[in-house]
């Protein structure tokens, strides 16, 4: 059992948390959280004493573990812990937006075994705006105490593996040329969405024809390419929303609505409140 208490980077803009206590006692998930990471974020560890789980839903940056070198992005998912020198960072133009998970088991979690992981692995998931959705919402009513911590903690892990298990899977089984064209279009929407304001737009970025899009996010997805992008910017205007700095109108505008009454009506429509409801 490890005795350290988590030790949290100081270079981030904005983070949410979610904790039984920074001193585990007993094993299993203890800490969960989103950050958004500053521009000069760096992580150069020659151990750790806790199993991490680190999710980036946006940004660059490169990692180097065991000798090897990993490029990030969006949808890269890290796992290492004890024994593991680690060392990542982000680029300062395209910082990390990153979820992480921590565990205290002594030896490597069965459950991330058992989902195919192992310890200083690097893989890419096709996660998307969904998953982003679920777990701000779980970290949001658990620090708020809105639901029981344990039961919520659990619960986000239990999301994560699931979705892990089956994206590793597909990789490993499925080498088609359509999950090639989902997981490219899934990695332009969640590096560009801001600047992405239609269908057609995402096709000229990807390369791939709109209606084929269409078929490809039917096939691997549960919304269609234009809703995914969609939540993304709403996901986005949540969390700026939250955060209380910005008016409506520029929120509305770094997600690229010109039109605040659109804004207004695509994220009810979206996130089933109007902005004025999400509290600062």
């Amino acid at each position: 059992m490890a005795k350290l208490a988590l030790e949290l980077s100081l270079q981030v803009k904005e983070s949410r948390y979610l904790s039984l206590t920074r001193k585990p006692k007993q094993d299993g998930v203890f800490y969960a959280g989103f950050e958004v990471c500053a521009p000069d974020f760096l992580i150069d560890r020659e151990n750790f004493p806790f199993w991490m789980l680190e999710y980036i839903s946006e940004g660059q940056g490169e990692m180097r573990v065991r000798g090897k070198k990993h490029q990030l992005g969006a949808g890269s998912l890290i796992c290492y812990g004890p024994g593991i020198p680690i060392y990542f960072h982000n680029r300062a133009d395209h910082p990390f937006h990153k979820y992480f998970f921590c565990r205290t088991d002594g030896a490597f979690p069965d459950r991330w075994r058992q989902c195919g992981l192992t310890p200083g692995s690097v893989n890419t998931l096709s996660l998307g705006s969904p998953f982003c959705a679920v777990m701000d919402q779980l970290i949001f009513d658990g620090a708020q105490g809105y639901a029981e911590k344990v039961q919520t903690l659990n619960s986000l892990e239990l999301i994560l593996t699931s979705y892990i298990r089956r994206d590793l899977s597909k990789e490993k089984t499925n080498t088609d040329g359509p999950a090639q064209v989902y997981e490219i279009a899934m990695r332009v929407l969640n590096e560009e969405y801001r600047e992405i304001n239609s269908l057609a737009e995402l096709a000229d970025r990807t390369g791939y024809g709109s209606e084929y899009l269409c078929r490809i996010f039917k096939r691997y997805h549960n919304e269609s390419p234009y809703q995914a992008l969609l939540r993304m910017k709403m996901n986005e205007a949540f969390r700026q929303l939250k955060d209380g700095r910005l008016r409506v109108m520029d929120i509305a505008q770094q997600v690229g609505f010109d039109d605040p009454l659109h804004f207004s009506r695509v994220f009810k429509k979206t996130m089933g409140m109007p902005p004025s409801m999400v509290n600062g």
